[in-house]
């Protein structure tokens, strides 16, 4: 009877094993296949065209309000079911080091390269996955502000008045 007992222990060890092996298959599996669909919804544009046809909807006149969610839920759905961010937003304007240039798709010239710091304006946004950046954003360079050093030295001398302290 012991033996019997330690059998069938030993098997369930085993089975909960082998649980577990199928478990994490089928994980990596769902994974995987989600993975590959976010490929494809970055090659076929599809996230791209669905903000745009979202913006568009919301600035139409005469769209019914039903009809302008459509594109919102899809974006929403594939969102949460992809675990995707839309990253930055259209108009924000943001300051990045030079070297860092290559995580944007850059629209339009090159910006001066003599500053440590570039200006730039999203043009679209971009999209991660879990953090990772799965589409750049789209950004265009701002002309660099002059520096502060070189605004008070082009700046006439005022001499300063006497008892007048603000």
């Amino acid at each position: 009877m012991d033996q019997l007992a330690k059998a069938q222990t030993e098997m369930n060890a085993r089975s909960i094993d082998l649980l577990a092996v199928a478990d994490g298959l089928g994980r990596t599996a769902v994974e995987s296949c989600k993975a590959n669909m976010v490929c494809s919804l970055v090659e076929d544009e599809l996230l791209a065209d669905l903000k745009r046809l979202q913006e568009y909807l919301a600035s139409a006149l005469g769209v019914p309000a039903d009809l302008q969610l459509v594109a919102e839920a899809a974006l929403n759905w594939l969102t949460r079911h992809f675990e995707l961010t839309e990253h930055l937003r259209r108009g924000q304007t943001l300051e990045v080091p030079a070297p860092q240039m290559g995580e944007y798709e850059l629209d339009g010239p090159q910006p001066d390269p003599g500053g440590s710091l570039v200006q730039l304006r999203v043009m679209t946004p971009g999209w991660k996955r879990r953090g990772r950046s799965i589409i750049p954003p789209r950004v265009a360079a701002l002309p660099a502000a002059p520096e502060a050093a070189d605004t008070a030295a082009s700046a006439p001398e005022v001499p300063p008045s006497e008892g007048n302290y603000f």
